[in-house]
């Protein structure tokens, strides 16, 4: 008896707002919004707590790259034979490679490799589309880019060069643009594009005049 009084006062209060006749007009829907809200919040909580799951599992891949082949790589009495270090980075999951955190580590190990003559052109090419996949604005894509600028001209990769030389160039600060115009410039000497190369060796002469670079461009122009 006394129920049927408290759910027959409690709607006698709500008649008498505006919000509360709305509410008692539409209960089933206010209660069926009311659920998806409920709904809604615990898969939000559940999505949260599976992102979190897989970023760590990703940290933990990462970290497992460098502590399995980086660091034992890069050691200055390593052991680790540079076919052993091919063998394992073409069987990871290329898609590690892509995190800023762990990028400049591979960069090391490339450039390592090339010097003992052992880096081939899938890994090469392999790294390029690693590097293509860093965010172009970032000091990772600079650096990254004009080491493997060089890996590529080792390896008679002039056009791919001038392709990572052309994407440093669009950078909107000037950081390191001496280097990078005056490579992109010695790089189109080398391919037989003389105007390229004159092109990009007067942005030098206009803008970084006093510079290594550009007295190293005008003898290049004067051979």
């Amino acid at each position: 008896m006394s129920t049927n009084q408290d759910v027959q006062t409690l709607e006698e209060t709500l008649e008498k707002t505006d919000l509360g006749h709305i509410i008692n007009e539409n209960k089933k829907t206010v209660l069926t919004v009311a659920g998806i809200g409920v709904v809604l919040i615990i898969g939000y909580v559940i999505f949260a707590k599976m992102q979190a799951t897989k970023v760590n599992e990703r940290l933990n891949e990462v970290a497992a790259i460098e502590s399995n082949i980086v660091e034992p790589y890069l050691a200055p009495e390593s052991k680790m034979a540079s076919e052993e270090v091919l063998r394992k980075l073409s069987s990871l999951d290329s898609s590690l490679f892509s995190e800023p955190s762990i990028f400049p580590s591979l960069i090391a190990v490339l450039q390592k490799l090339n010097e003992e003559g052992k880096l081939d052109q899938a890994t090469l090419t392999q790294a390029q589309t690693w590097l293509n996949k860093q965010d172009k604005r970032s000091e990772v894509y600079l650096m990254a880019g004009l080491a493997m600028a060089a890996l590529w001209e080792d390896h008679k990769g002039t056009d791919q060069a001038l392709e990572i030389y052309t994407e440093l160039i669009k950078r909107p600060e000037s950081l390191l643009k001496d280097k990078i115009f005056f490579h992109t410039g010695r790089l189109y000497l080398k391919a037989g594009d003389k105007e390229k190369a004159k092109k990009h060796f007067e942005y030098l002469f206009k803008e970084h005049a006093d510079t290594q670079y550009a007295k190293l461009a005008r003898l290049y122009l004067s051979e």
